[in-house]
């Protein structure tokens, strides 16, 4: 599992093809709004119908591999394990990414916890699939306003750093100072983001 490694790609021109059309196949689709998304199965439940941009009903599995060429991404999501097992090993033939809902695929989705401005990822790198969701909501509890609060600084502190200094080095020392020096720290604990600010704004001018 250790190959695995957290990455975060541009799925707007994505072409993804979803084998399975029930609640797991819909969560699937969920995690990918902007793709085009094409799902094949005996059925599909209505969810799915308004986020796909084709639907094919059949259980044909020739059919369903012959629907893999060219695509981005696939994705097993059916309830039977034979047949989930049976399209990685045919998108791993192909080269292609594959997630699948019982595991041994190239690609895992995580959950993920969404804020203005950051998101976080978390996977158990398919050991425990209950896990991820678990956690985000734990931390949707602990990350407060002032994650938010330092986010807005670091981004001003970098437009303050590109206006005032430079030598890129010290632009990358200055940012990073920003964001472990304990009195700003103490400032954006206590919401007073004001008053960090104006110490970021007479830093880079020193």
């Amino acid at each position: 599992m250790s190959d695995y490694v957290p990455l975060y790609m541009e799925t707007e021109k994505m072409d993804i093809l979803v084998i399975g059309g029930g609640p797991v196949a819909h969560r699937k689709c969920l995690y990918f709004p902007s793709a085009r998304i094409t799902v094949i199965s005996r059925s599909v439940i209505p969810e799915i119908g308004e986020l796909a941009s084709e639907v094919i009903i059949s259980d044909s599995v020739a059919e369903m591999e012959r629907l893999m060429d060219g695509r981005d991404l696939i994705i097993a999501a059916t309830d039977d394990k034979a047949v989930n097992s049976h399209i990685v090993k045919a998108a791993r033939s192909l080269n292609i990414p594959v997630n699948s809902a019982h595991g041994g695929g190239t690609v895992l989705i995580p959950s993920v916890l969404r804020r203005p401005g950051y998101s976080v990822a978390v996977s158990s790198l398919g050991s425990a699939p209950a896990f991820p969701p678990y956690l985000v909501e734990e931390l949707n509890g602990m990350l407060g306003k002032r994650y938010d609060l330092m986010l807005d600084l670091l981004a001003e502190a970098r437009k303050t750093a590109a206006e005032s200094i430079s030598d890129g080095r010290e632009r990358r020392e200055f940012i990073l100072g920003i964001s472990t020096d304990p009195d700003i720290r103490a400032l954006i604990e206590s919401e007073d983001y004001d008053s960090a600010l104006k110490i970021v704004k007479q830093r880079a001018v020193k």
